[in-house]
């Protein structure tokens, strides 16, 4: 089953979460009404970090929710992805 997001007749919308603070994410896509798209995360022991939507989000309106905790750095870095 896909968690793809979609409006009839209405550009595609996904809702992603950052990984400083996934249950604010949670709750935010909950008030909204639409499920959060399945992403993976890690970070490598060099420091580097890899995301991946696990669905297509070309064409939609995305929207990462990410909030900005300390250290700032590593939760920055996973947004600017």
């Amino acid at each position: 089953m896909s968690h793809e997001i979609t409006n009839p007749g209405v550009r595609k919308l996904a809702v992603v979460s950052g990984r400083a603070h996934p249950k604010l994410a949670e709750e935010i896509a909950a008030e909204l009404g639409h499920p959060l798209l399945p992403t993976s995360a890690y970070t490598f022991a060099n420091g580097e970090t890899y995301v991946r939507f696990e669905e297509s989000v070309r064409g939609a309106d995305a929207f990462v929710i990410q909030s900005h905790p300390a250290p700032l750095t590593s939760g920055s870095w996973s947004r600017s992805l």
